[in-house]
């Protein structure tokens, strides 16, 4: 994207929700967490409510885990242990 003079590269954080495939698309600058953390803010303010079960699928792991690092990872190590691989979950 060019932005004056110069070219910036843009993210785009999306949330589906599986049951209805309701859709929120945020557009940014920067893949900072900051940035990630208002994607969801937006999305769970324009839906109205929090889904109760949330999956995160391509994140990079440390935001995964600056995100809930006590419950992912236990449930990661559980998927790991039983020879489970896939995408990361949080219950709420």
């Amino acid at each position: 994207m060019a932005i004056g003079h110069t070219q910036r590269a843009l993210s785009c954080f999306i949330l589906v929700l599986s049951w209805s495939r309701a859709v929120y698309a945020r557009f940014a600058l920067e893949q900072a967490l900051e940035s990630f953390l208002r994607g969801h803010v937006g999305a769970f303010a324009a839906l109205q409510g929090v889904p109760r079960i949330l999956f995160c699928e391509y994140v990079a792991r440390v935001t995964v885990v600056c995100l809930c690092p006590t419950a992912i990872m236990r449930r990661r190590r559980e998927k790991m242990r039983a020879g489970v691989r896939g995408r990361a979950g949080l219950e709420t």
